[in-house]
Formats: structure tokens, C-alpha cells, sequence
């Protein structure tokens, strides 16, 4: 017996993603080279299970709640992990970003390895794309929630 892939599976097996990560990715597909880098962004931050150090004192936890609610997104944490991510790769270029990092208790290591991922994801995007694909969402956030609702 021959089994086929689904597009969302063997999208997820070339990327070596999860398949809700590849379902998201097929949705920002056709939406703009920004909107799909993004959510190859979006995809590498939420393959990593925290950004944050663990904070011991009671002065650390306030500083680094302070410092979620700074970057906190209406959306939720997948996005307010993405708002964090892209404020530190910003300042990385201005060499800023481990300053950034002990102030909001990112892992600059994380971030690092986020980074490489992102990396590794763009070389590898675009997929061939399937052209009987309807693709109405126009922003990450309109992908994401249309991806959780599945």
C-alpha cells in the first residue's frame, strides 16, 4: 500500500517543521515576500519552547514582566515573542542587542538560535508553490488566528 503526502506534510517534512507550522506557512503563501517573511519568522520563534531566562528575585520578575507587557501583543505571546524577537534582531545591528537582552531577560543565545533558523528557512523558501491554492489572508495576524482556528 502507497501512502501520498498531503502538501501541508511534505511541506513539513522538507522545512522540518511541525505541520500547524506549515499550514501557517501555506497560508502567508502567495501574500507578499513581507507578509511570507514574517511568518517564516514567526514559524522559527515559536519552534523554540522560551525566549526569557528564569529570573530568581522578586526584582527580576517585575523587570521582566515589565519588559513582556512592553513588547505584549493584543494577539497574544506567540506575537509578543515575535514583537521581543524583532526589537533584539533590530538592536543586534546596532550591537545593542545584549544590553537589550539582560534588560528584558531575553536568552541572547535563543535569540541567536533563532536567528540561524530563520536563516536556515529562508534558503530553503520558497517551496515549489501549488497553483490551485486560494490565498485570502493579507497579514501574519489574520493567518495566525485563521491557522488556529482549523
Amino acid at each position: 500500500m502507497q501512502h501520498t503526502l498531503t502538501l501541508t506534510q511534505r511541506l513539513a517534512a522538507h522545512l522540518n517543521i511541525s505541520r500547524n507550522l506549515a499550514d501557517l506557512l501555506l497560508l502567508a503563501e502567495g501574500c507578499g515576500e513581507m507578509v511570507e517573511q514574517d511568518a517564516l519568522t514567526l514559524v522559527a520563534v515559536l519552534e523554540i519552547q522560551t525566549l526569557l531566562k528564569s529570573t530568581t528575585t522578586r526584582e527580576e520578575q517585575g523587570r521582566a514582566r515589565y519588559a513582556d507587557e512592553e513588547y505584549a501583543h493584543e494577539l497574544g505571546d506567540h506575537f509578543t515573542r515575535l514583537n521581543l524577537f524583532t526589537a533584539w534582531q533590530g538592536l543586534r545591528q546596532e550591537r545593542s542587542d545584549a544590553q537589550f537582552a539582560r534588560r528584558t531577560f531575553l536568552d541572547w543565545h535563543t535569540c541567536c538560535e533563532i536567528e540561524r533558523r530563520v536563516m536556515r528557512l529562508k534558503t530553503m523558501w520558497p517551496v515549489p508553490r501549488s497553483t490551485d491554492r486560494e490565498s485570502s489572508p493579507t497579514n501574519v495576524s489574520r493567518i495566525v488566528i485563521s491557522s488556529t482556528l482549523d
